[in-house]
């Protein structure tokens, strides 16, 4: 290669080098610093009030897929529940108390109960400890991330195990905010 060819490839690649450095600074630095100063509070939220208004927007926006209750009555695949009034700081519209859950063969039903402390302190113990040796050696990012341990267990249960007065947690697929019947995909028996 004639050294007139090598200094022109050498300087468009200076050229496009210094080029590409100063767009990443201009775009990562000045651009990144400026839109930080930019940035300025909501005008509208300046007292505690406001802030829970504010809260009360974002929740009303997101779907309500899960409720809690206490049953009140049992017929076949019907269930009473009694659930606590939420209202809506938008409107007048509130969540309806009583609803009707329709179980079908689907539904997953499951009995929660609290673990045995004996048994959460050895678990969150091992947990600690793996966590520990995780953080001080070189895993490969693509390992699989610690879980920790629940406070409660989950045994199957079937809906005829269902009683009066069990406190339960109704979970769908859809939006159950202000719906009297709901179809859910599983109930689990607070104990």
């Amino acid at each position: 290669m004639d050294i007139a060819k090598f200094v022109k490839i050498l300087i468009s690649l200076i050229v496009i080098l210094s080029l590409g450095f100063w767009l990443f600074v201009w775009g990562f630095g000045y651009g990144y610093t400026y839109g930080q100063s930019k940035a300025k509070p909501i005008a509208s939220i300046k007292t505690p009030e406001d802030v829970n208004k504010q809260l009360a927007t974002i929740m009303n926006q997101m779907p309500m897929l899960s409720i809690s209750g206490k049953i009140t009555a049992i017929s076949d695949n019907r269930i009473e529940i009694a659930t606590p009034q939420l209202n809506n700081s938008q409107n007048t519209t509130s969540t309806p108390i009583k609803r009707t859950i329709l179980t079908t063969a689907s539904t997953s039903v499951k009995i929660v109960t609290p673990k045995d402390p004996s048994i959460m302190n050895k678990e969150l113990a091992a947990f600690m400890t793996a966590t520990q040796s995780k953080n001080t050696s070189r895993q490969p990012t693509n390992t699989i991330p610690l879980i920790m341990p629940s406070s409660y267990t989950e045994t199957p249960a079937k809906v005829s195990d269902l009683k009066v007065g069990d406190n339960l947690e109704i979970r769908s697929t859809g939006d159950i905010r202000y719906a009297t019947e709901i179809t859910p995909v599983q109930i689990k028996i607070m104990k």
